[in-house]
């Protein structure tokens, strides 16, 4: 299997971006799937086309469930290699990364041309180190969506099963 071993920092922000927009897309599909689970809960079954029309949705409900499952599980994997240093970044312009991570002031030159003169008072351990805890959040952050992604499938394909076996009686 090959991995890169280094990454240079426009890589880097790309994996990171890729990361959000994982994040928008299972925070997308647990939504869409909110929303079908209360129309399912909502739907009441009367004949057999509306029996087939309930397991059509149903089936729809577990494919978002099942497209959350990769995303989070991709993002988790994700922040899990870069947290445990699997992947080494190494950081050209450490002081820029710094100037947008620091929210509480602590740096000065930020809004300087010279990236030398940027944010003096980080050093490349101090942002390769907040980096790194960040990455680790978003792997537990992503390991919470995950069990909760796994269970609602589960409920799905028990949903599934029990609107199969439903019958419809006429007195």
């Amino acid at each position: 299997l090959y991995a890169p071993r280094s990454m240079t920092v426009k890589q880097s922000s790309q994996d990171l971006y890729w990361i959000g927009l994982c994040y928008f897309v299972s925070g997308g599909a647990f939504a869409l799937a909110a929303v079908v689970g209360c129309f399912l809960k909502f739907y009441s079954v009367l004949n057999r086309r509306e029996k087939k029309f309930k397991q059509g949705i149903v089936v729809f409900f577990n494919a978002t469930i099942i497209l959350t499952i990769f995303a989070v599980a991709t993002i988790f994997t994700t922040s899990l290699i870069y947290a445990l240093n699997i992947v080494d970044i190494s950081l050209d312009s450490y002081q820029s990364i710094a100037c947008m991570l620091d929210f509480g002031g602590s740096c000065t030159g930020c809004d300087s041309d010279k990236v030398h003169k940027m944010c003096p008072e980080w050093s490349e351990d101090d942002v390769k180190t907040v980096l790194k805890t960040i990455m680790k959040q978003s792997a537990t952050v992503a390991a919470i969506f995950l069990v909760y992604a796994f269970i609602t499938l589960r409920y799905g394909f028990l949903l599934f099963r029990h609107v199969s076996n439903y019958h419809i009686e006429y007195v």
